[in-house]
């Protein structure tokens, strides 16, 4: 009976603390969300201290994705310029998680954006040791190396973050490619330029990447210069100085080769002037692959072709284009049978 007697209260302290840890799991996970949206957003600052107070980061220590609670919520005490209890949270996030490394990319960011360059490069170095392929810890360890005037060194992590890679990460390539933009001199240049024209290629709809990649092979300089030229150049061709439209919109083709807006309004401009051999030799060098081409540029081309002699083909484009519900006038589907 005694052994009884001292059981049940046993059993039911245990199902009291179970309720109270469940209770805390419920309370915690109700507000992951909440976390997931702000690390992905980092928006960090200004929230209300009520919220902020009421994080229980003691139980459970670790979120879903195994961030340690105590390093966010003290993100959203720094956010509130509350920097002491801010940093003392995200030390304690260290030992709640030691492999993850996100507590030290924190401390790593607030160093550097307090220029305290010391404990900035010791946990850069520390996070990019430990986990090298982090496109955060990369950017991290960038702003440091800079900072030394170690571009060969950007360069160097740059590609063995590449061996390691298994999928090609654009935040990684963008990281690259911003620290590389007025500084690609100081290494092997041409390197730098052979992995900007590799990230055009792997990255053909991030316009971010792209942009900062043309930024290295055509000069920052001549890629802006390039737009306005491309604007004024349409708009005087539309006021009707064909000629003179025709020509700054050459122009900022010459500074700027690859860009496809400028190809594109060059060839309507050729077509409306009867340019036909400039729109054929344009439109080949714009859209090797037609698949690629907007369905407008793609009937420039398809009627210069036929304007120029050469009905075969261009009768073959003209069907891709019905075949694809793009609107021809009648007069060509009669002459092409389509």
């Amino acid at each position: 009976m005694k052994l009884n007697k001292l059981i049940l209260p046993i059993v039911i302290i245990f199902s009291l603390f179970s309720i109270y840890l469940n209770y805390l799991n419920y309370k915690s996970y109700s507000i992951q969300a909440i976390f997931l949206n702000d690390i992905r957003k980092n928006t960090f600052s200004k929230k209300d201290i009520n919220f902020i107070n009421d994080i229980y980061y003691n139980y459970p220590s670790l979120n879903q994705t195994a961030i340690p609670i105590k390093a966010i919520t003290g993100q959203y005490y720094l956010g509130i310029d509350s920097i002491n209890k801010g940093l003392d949270l995200i030390y304690a996030g260290i030992k709640d998680n030691p492999f993850l490394n996100y507590s030290e990319a924190l401390l790593a960011d607030y160093y550097y954006g307090t220029k305290q360059y010391d404990s900035f490069s010791k946990y850069s170095r520390k996070i990019m040791k430990e986990i090298p392929n982090s496109p955060v810890h990369f950017v991290l360890f960038s702003r440091m190396l800079l900072m030394d005037n170690k571009v060969d060194s950007v360069l160097i992590s740059f590609e063995n973050i590449l061996k390691n890679q298994k999928i090609q990460d654009y935040q990684s390539w963008k990281i690259f490619l911003a620290a590389m933009k007025d500084r690609y001199n100081e290494t092997d240049s041409s390197r730098v330029k052979e992995l900007a024209a590799e990230a055009k290629n792997i990255f053909q709809s991030n316009i971010e990447v792209r942009t900062l990649a043309d930024y290295i092979l055509y000069t920052e300089e001549n890629v802006k210069k390039a737009m306005k030229l491309n604007d004024d150049g349409t708009m005087t061709f539309n006021m009707g100085e064909n000629e003179r439209g025709i020509d700054l919109l050459e122009e900022a083709l010459y500074l700027h080769p690859s860009n496809k807006l400028v190809q594109k309004n060059l060839i309507k401009a050729y077509f409306f002037n009867e340019q036909w051999k400039d729109v054929i030799s344009l439109y080949l060098v714009h859209a090797k692959d037609i698949k690629r081409a907007d369905f407008e540029t793609v009937f420039f081309y398809a009627s210069s072709l036929m304007n120029d002699g050469n009905r075969d083909s261009s009768c073959g484009i003209f069907k891709y284009l019905v075949d694809n519900n793009y609107s021809i006038p009648q007069g060509i589907i009669s002459e092409c049978s389509i």
